[in-house]
């Protein structure tokens, strides 16, 4: 009888540890799936953030009318010739203007044809220079575009002084940059 109860007890014993066991894991995975789900949560979040602005960049953006100062500006801008503008300044985050130059040297490596291609930027030191680059500096002018109170890096096409396609490049979203930069590049700049 003494053995039987001291079996029961080890059974009793296993089950008990067992169910805490199963009970510690189940608590554990929901846990990882609340911080999965937070995680997704704020991924989606950021992404509708992202989409919303971008879309309300372009609306507000889009068709305006610049004057650009031509005795500055590198080279000189033709009827009818789109030219591809990369708009930042120093207040903007140094990660952004990184990201924005570098998909810029990957879609528009050729430096043949770089008159296609023009950075206008603002707030930098007077010995700031882009290495075989147009270079519009705007010193502590800006363009009068809405976007630049945003202080974020953005890209748009100069079309006989008309703003179009603007967009915001994100280096959290690389995929919709390229997708970008390939439409334009395709669009306006190869023949």
């Amino acid at each position: 009888m003494k053995k039987n109860n001291i079996e029961i007890f080890f059974l009793i014993a296993i089950l008990i540890i067992t169910s805490l066991i199963l009970t510690t894991l189940i608590i554990q995975k929901d846990g990882k799936s609340s911080n999965d789900k937070e995680a997704i949560k704020s991924e989606r979040f950021m992404f509708e953030m992202y989409t919303k602005q971008t879309i309300i960049e372009e609306v507000v953006n889009s068709h305006l009318y610049l004057s650009l100062p031509e005795n500055n500006v590198p080279f000189s801008i033709q009827k009818d010739i789109p030219v591809f503008v990369y708009r930042y300044s120093a207040f903007n985050c140094d990660v952004c203007v990184k990201f924005g130059n570098s998909k810029i040297e990957e879609y528009f490596s050729d430096k043949k044809d770089n008159r296609k291609l023009l950075h206008i930027i603002s707030d930098f030191p007077s010995n700031y220079k882009i290495p075989n680059a147009n270079v519009l500096d705007l010193q502590k002018n800006n363009l009068g575009l809405p976007l630049e109170n945003a202080n974020q890096p953005f890209y748009f096409v100069l079309i006989n002084n008309y703003v179009c396609h603007v967009f915001i490049p994100d280096n959290n979203f690389p995929d919709y940059t390229d997708t970008y930069l390939q439409e334009i590049k395709k669009r306006y700049f190869e023949n």
